[in-house]
């Protein structure tokens, strides 16, 4: 056999992009970025030769256009940083050695919100060629989808019940499932990280930073995917199994000269 690859997808992107930016005064910066947005495309890739994230039919290339695996419908991000008004020359003036132990201390905000991603539920029997079409041969992303037969939406999404998995059936061998790509959205996803630093001069030339930061200060958890894989006799299906890690924090120092 001879293999061959034919480049002919294609995506679109709109969004609605905010920005507000606060340069340093009085203490105080800060940006705020906001984007509402929405990615579309006939399959997922990351570069030259890559593979479509999930595709079912090699001879319909319209029929796998949908959300793409990038697409986030709303995305918050930015950072604040605050040095605190104690100190010499500050709000609340400080001299000597309350000025060294509790002047010039900075805290600094880094957040990020945005929307969940899509993802498509496939076939228990996922990877195996049951439509009959032969195109798990080139081992690039082919999956056999379901069929479609209830409303997949849930009234209040959990880890243990992310979407309703009756609502996809397996297909007759020898069809294609009915079922279209990313048409589920998986959680959102919401961080907070903080950190608290000083810089201490030595002497002239020569400093030292030292700092805490806290990753997830607010400890949410922020969860992965579901299971995707349904279909007969499939248990585990519209399951969420993982998670980002929880709170951490960290000192640090650095020393310049």
């Amino acid at each position: 056999s001879i293999g061959a690859v034919l480049f002919d997808g294609y995506s679109n992107y709109n969004a609605l992009q905010l920005r507000v930016q606060k340069r340093y005064s009085n203490g105080l910066s800060f940006i705020f970025n906001y984007a509402y947005s929405k990615t579309m495309d006939t399959g997922t890739g990351s570069g030259n030769n890559a593979t479509a994230d999930v595709w079912q039919n090699a001879f319909d290339v319209r029929a796998n256009y949908g959300l793409s695996t990038l697409d986030m419908k709303n995305m918050i991000n930015g950072s604040v940083t605050y040095e605190l008004p104690f100190g010499r020359g500050k709000l609340v003036n400080l001299r000597g050695i309350a000025n060294q132990a509790l002047g010039g201390w900075r805290v600094t905000g880094v957040f990020q919100v945005h929307s969940g991603i899509p993802f498509t539920v496939r076939t228990s029997d996922n990877g195996q060629d049951l439509s009959g079409s032969a195109a798990n041969q080139c081992g690039c992303g082919y999956s056999w989808l379901p069929n479609l037969v209830g409303n997949p939406h849930v009234s209040n999404p959990s880890p243990s019940e992310w979407y309703n998995p009756a609502a996809f059936a397996t297909p007759t061998p020898g069809t294609f499932g009915n079922e279209h790509r990313n048409t589920l959205i998986g959680p959102a996803w919401r961080d907070l990280d903080l950190s608290l630093g000083k810089t201490f001069q030595i002497r002239h030339g020569m400093d030292l930073e030292v700092r805490a930061d806290s990753f997830n200060v607010l400890n949410h958890p922020n969860f992965g995917q579901p299971s995707t894989s349904t279909g007969t006799g499939v248990v585990g299906g519209g399951v969420i199994t993982s998670a980002s890690g929880a709170r951490s924090m960290q000192l640090g120092g650095r020393f310049t000269f």
